[in-house]
Parts: C-alpha cells; sequence; structure tokens
C-alpha cells in the first residue's frame, strides 16, 4: 500500500510533520503484522493441503503399483514355472542321454570280453595250437573273464542310488572310491544295505567258478599235451620198430632162402642157421647204437642251442661243462659198444649177448637222465631269471615311490604300474613251472614204461626159440630216452624268433611279430605275401619261405626289384635298337659277304685226313689195373 503524509511545500522542499510520520509507522506495524498472521495461516493451510495432495498421491501411486505389480508377479511366477518345468525336462534328458551313452560303452565293454574271451578259448580248444599258445590263451580267456564280471559289478553298484529332479543329478549309493574299495576288500566304512551285499556274493560265486573252470581247462590242456608227446614217442617207436621189422624180414627171407638150398644138407642148415643168427645180432646191435646215437646228437643239440642264447639265457658255464664232459663219456661208450668181440663159444656167445644189453641198457639210463636233469637246468635258470627280473622291477618301482614323495596321486599311478609288472612276470613264471612239471611227468612215465617194456624183454626166449634180451637191446635206447627227448624238444627247445626277418630255411614253427611291428611272408620266390599280427604270433612257415620284417622292407625290396626289372627291360630295348641301328646300316652288305663265303666252301673239295694213334687195348687193361695214380 503506498501511504501519502501530510507535508508542507517550501522553497527548498517537502517536509514531513514528525507526528504524522510516527503516527503512520505505528499502523504500518500493526498492518503488517495482520498481514504476516494471515500469510502465515494461509501457509500453513497450504502446508496442510498440500501433505494431504502427497498423501493422497503417494497412496493413488501405491495402489496403482500394487495393481501392477500383482500382475506381473502373476505372470512372471507362470514364466518361472514353465522356465523350471523346462530345465527339469532338459537335465532329465541330458541324464536320460549321459545314462544311455554310459550304458552303451559298457555293453561295448561287455561284448569286446566276451568277444576276446571266445577267440581265446577257441585257441585253447584247437588241436593244432602250441602248448605255449593254449597256456597264453587261457591266461588271457581267464583275465577277460575276470575283467567282465569285474565291470558288471562295477556297472551294477553305479546304478544303485536316485535321481534327483531338481539338480538333474543321479545321487549314487556309493562313489568310485567306495566301490574300488568294496570290490578288493569287501567292506565299506557305512553299513552295507541288503542289495549291495546279494551283488557282492554273486560276483564272489562267479569268480570262484571262474577259478574252478579256469582249473579244469588247464589241466585238459597239461592232459592234452601229455597225450600228443605221447602219441609223438609211440608214433616214433612204431617207425623205428617198423624199421627194425623190415630188415628182420629182409633176413628171414635170405635164411629162408638159405635153408632151401641147402636141401636137407644138415651142415649147410647148421651153417645157414649160425650165420643168421650172427646177422640178426649183428641188426640188432645196429638199432641198439644208433637209438644211443640219437640219443648223444639231441644233447648235442641242447648243447648248440645254449651257444646261440645270450650271456644273461645261458645255463651257467659249470652246467655247461658238467654236460659236455658227460656227452664226451657217453661218446666213448657208444663207441666201445660197436666194437665186435668173438666168442670163443656159445656159452661165451650168450653172456657177450647179455653183457652188451646191459650196457646198452644203463649207458641209455644214464643219457636220459643227463636229458632230464639238464633240462631241469634249463627251466630252472629260466625261472631263476624270471625272479631276478622281478626283484628288479620292484627295486626299481620303490625307488620311484621314493622319488614321488608326498605326491599320492603319482604313488597311486606308481603302484598300478608296479602291480601289472609284477602280475605279468609272475604269469611268465607260472607258465615255465607248468611246463616243467610237464616235463617231468612225461619224463617219469617213459621211466616206467621203459622198465616194463625191460621186464617183458627179460622174459623172452633166447634163440633160437624166441629173440631174447637182445632183441630188447635194439629198440631200448629209444624206449628209454624217446619220452624225455620229445618232451625236451616241444617244451625246453625254444621256438625261432624272426624279427629281423629270414632269408629262407627250413619247414619250421616259428614267432612271427614278436618286433612289435606287422611282419610280410613270402614263399621263397618273393610270392604269395602275408601280413602277420603285431604281435607275437606262432606261424608255420614252408621251407624256403621269407620273413620280411616289416612291411617297409617288403615294398623296399619290391621297388628294388622293380628298378632292377625296368633297368634290364631298358638295357634290352637299347640292345634292340642298336641291332637295328647295325642291321639297316651293315646288314646287306653282311649277307652278301656270307653269300659270297659260302660258295666259295661248296666250290673247294679238300681232302681232309685224321690220323691217331691204335689204342693196343690189352695193354690198357693192363695199366688200368697196376696203375694207381
Amino acid at each position: 500500500a503506498e501511504f501519502i503524509l501530510a507535508s508542507k511545500s517550501t522553497s527548498q522542499g517537502t517536509t514531513i510533520s514528525p507526528n504524522g510520520y510516527d503516527s503512520k509507522i505505528a499502523d504500518l506495524k500493526v498492518a503488517n503484522k495482520k498481514k504476516e498472521d494471515d500469510l502465515r495461516l494461509t501457509n500453513q493451510a497450504l502446508s496442510a493441503e498440500n501433505k494431504k495432495y502427497l498423501k493422497s498421491k503417494e497412496e493413488l501411486e501405491k495402489e496403482s503399483t500394487l495393481i501392477i505389480t500383482e500382475e506381473e508377479r502373476e505372470l512372471t511366477e507362470k514364466r518361472n514355472k514353465a522356465f523350471l518345468e523346462a530345465q527339469k525336462k532338459l537335465r532329465k534328458e541330458l541324464y536320460d542321454a549321459e545314462k544311455k551313452a554310459n550304458d552303451d560303452l559298457f555293453k561295448l565293454s561287455q561284448f569286446r570280453l566276451q568277444k576276446d574271451i571266445d577267440i581265446n578259448n577257441e585257441i585253447v580248444n584247437n588241436e593244432k595250437s602250441s602248448l605255449d599258445e593254449k597256456l597264453d590263451a587261457l591266461e588271457t580267456s581267464n583275465k577277460k573273464m575276470l575283467q567282465k564280471n569285474k565291470e558288471g559289478l562295477e556297472n551294477e553298484l553305479s546304478q544303485l542310488g536316485k535321481y534327483n529332479e531338481d539338480s538333474g543329478k543321479f545321487v549314487r549309493q556309493l562313489s568310485d572310491v567306495e566301490i574300488a574299495e568294496f570290490i578288493k576288500t569287501g567292506e565299506l566304512k557305512k553299513t552295507l544295505t541288503a542289495e549291495q551285499q546279494l551283488l557282492y556274493e554273486k560276483y564272489q560265486v562267479a569268480l570262484t567258478a571262474i577259478a574252478t573252470d579256469e582249473e579244469k581247462k588247464r589241466q585238459a590242456v597239461i592232459d592234452g599235451e601229455l597225450n600228443a608227446i605221447q602219441k609223438r614217442i609211440d608214433a616214433e617207436l612204431q617207425l623205428k620198430e617198423n624199421d627194425l621189422n623190415k630188415d628182420l624180414v629182409v633176413e628171414n627171407n635170405t635164411y629162408a632162402s638159405e635153408l632151401e638150398a641147402a636141401k636137407g644138407n644138415y651142415d649147410l642148415i647148421e651153417k645157414a642157421r649160425i650165420d643168421h643168427e650172427k646177422r640178426i645180432i649183428a641188426i640188432q646191435k645196429k638199432y641198439a647204437l644208433e637209438g644211443l646215437n640219437d640219443q648223444i646228437a639231441s644233447l648235442e643239440k641242447i648243447l648248440e642251442d645254449q651257444k646261440t642264447k645270450t650271456k644273461g639265457e645261458r645255463v651257467s658255464a659249470k652246467e655247461i661243462a658238467k654236460i659236455v664232459a658227460d656227452l664226451e663219456r657217453f661218446k666213448k661208450e657208444a663207441s666201445d659198444l660197436s666194437i665186435d668181440y668173438k666168442a670163443e663159444n656159445l656159452i661165451k656167445e650168450v653172456d657177450l649177448q647179455k653183457e652188451f644189453k646191459d650196457r646198452v641198457q644203463d649207458l641209455a639210463f644214464q643219457m636220459k637222465d643227463a636229458l632230464v636233469d639238464f633240462t631241469n637246468t634249463i627251466f630252472d635258470a629260466r625261472i631263476q631269471r624270471i625272479d631276478e627280473d622281478i626283484q628288479k622291477s620292484e627295486d626299481y618301482y620303490n625307488r620311484q615311490l621314493e622319488l614321488a614323495g608326498d605326491d599320492q596321486i603319482q604313488k597311486d599311478l606308481i603302484a598300478n604300474a608296479a602291480e601289472k609288472a609284477r602280475e605279468k612276470l609272475e604269469d611268465k613264471k607260472r607258465k615255465e613251472q607248468r611246463k616243467q612239471a610237464i616235463f617231468n611227468k612225461i619224463a617219469n612215465v617213459a621211466t616206467i614204461v621203459a622198465q616194463t617194456a625191460m621186464s617183458s624183454i627179460a622174459a623172452l626166449a633166447p634163440p633160437p626159440i624166441g629173440l631174447g634180451p637182445v632183441f630188447g637191446a635194439a629198440l631200448l635206447p629209444y624206449i628209454i630216452g624217446m619220452g624225455a627227448l620229445q618232451a625236451a624238444t616241444v617244451l625246453a627247445t625254444p621256438i625261432p624268433k624272426y624279427k629281423m626277418g629270414r632269408k629262407g630255411g627250413p619247414e619250421e614253427i616259428a614267432i612271427t611279430g614278436d618286433g612289435g611291428v606287422r611282419e610280410v611272408i613270402t614263399d621263397k620266390f618273393g610270392n604269395n605275401p602275408r601280413l602277420t599280427p603285431n604281435t607275437p604270433t606262432l606261424t608255420y612257415l614252408n621251407k624256403g619261405d621269407q620273413v620280411h620284417s616289416s612291411v617297409d622292407d617288403y615294398y623296399r625290396l619290391q621297388r628294388a626289384a622293380m628298378m632292377s626289372s625296368i633297368a634290364m627291360e631298358g638295357k634290352k630295348v637299347s640292345d634292340f635298337k642298336a641291332n637295328q641301328t647295325f642291321e639297316s646300316a651293315y646288314g646287306k652288305e653282311m649277307l652278301d659277304e656270307l653269300k659270297k663265303n659260302t660258295k666259295a666252301i661248296e666250290n673247294n673239295k679238300a681232302n681232309v685226313i685224321v690220323r691217331t694213334n691204335k689204342i693196343d687195348i690189352p695193354h690198357a687193361m693192363w695199366s688200368f689195373k697196376n696203375k694207381n695214380w
């Protein structure tokens, strides 16, 4: 408001009355005070209204927000529920797929193991398989069966549990570590369920059945080998007996012819009888000495085989020296037996024959015993080397365990490797021990057979009624020594190995693929190539067959042969071209010259006289008989 105060104008300007000024000031203060109070009330009212508005607005916004959030929440819950269901379904599908993959892997492993078992069983049942092949196949088949049953139990134990839909995982009753410990010891730190105990007991029953079946099969293999060797012994003895009988038949025919020629002349008949008996004795002695010499040759061959071995594979020098000394003594005694001693009378003749038979028998037994002892020495040396290898392996892995320190994972790996190496060597040792047991069993059986044969021979009547003890001496060395000889040949003689190749050779059974690579076998002309496995395999080789140490070696030789053939063909082509060039240049001219020479020779009819000295035939015959140079 604008206030106009009372004033008075002067020449100097307008002046205000003091009394009017104070009055107006007071009025203004009152008015301003009133206005301030009114304004304050108005502001308070406005503030209250504003608060009411803001509160109402907030409540309205809150109500609006609650309505929107509820809708979204319901929608979100639906979405989350659908998402969770989809996740569960996906996790279940992934679990089912993973389970199916694991089941398929398990089935594949079981199929492969069964296939290996069947293949090895075929080798065991194959009559053409060697003893080593059968024993190895039986060992492999047994291990595969144990592995198959173990994997089956592991799979069944790993299936025990419950699938969790929320996590999508299968909650197992037993972990892999617990399963491994359970299979190994049959115990768990936690209480076993009835289902777990049932699975383990079934597994143990299966293991017992496998062990029993393996022992039966092994005994069948051993019995089969014994029978096979015995058949070879019988066949060899039969061949010798057939040869002896053929010679005796020839002699009997000769004797019959002499008797017929005697025509009742007593002196001639008696002479024919005596000559017949002498020839019979000579035949018997011949076969007896051949039998002894065959035994000597067998011992010599075993000694020769020792020379081809490395220092670590040979038996001790002491044993070698012993068998060499025995061998020389056997040769001397056999040589002494070959000397014919003249008997003064019939009684002396019988005594000499009996002495001959006894000496042959004694020498044959000595050589048989020497062969058995030396063969056992070979087996003992092999077993001792395996024991040394076992000790070296244990020392090596013990050192590796020390170096591993506190690294438990590394220690476990080393322990597993050590166990595998030990099992491999133990298997090798058991195989040698079984072969030694078979050898000794055959040698013992052969000794019993020989003793039985000698008892039968001793019961034979002496000539001329029967063949007497001399007949026994003829085949005694074979009867006594054949068993040990055949057993040593089959069980103790090493089979040839050709990892470095073979350039021809005799017909034989050999080991190929022992170099860890596939080899190529061809005939002696390099034709009909066939591949071997890259693992040691028993293979039949024909006479002259070649073994190439690798496929690359075979191809290299083929390329060399091809290049040589190409070079030869190239030389032929070059010679042909040269001939063509020469023919084109000089052929007609030379042909004309040859025709002229032929015509000149035909026209020249020269007389040719050949003079030779006369041959004095009687003098030539005298010279031939009397000159010794």
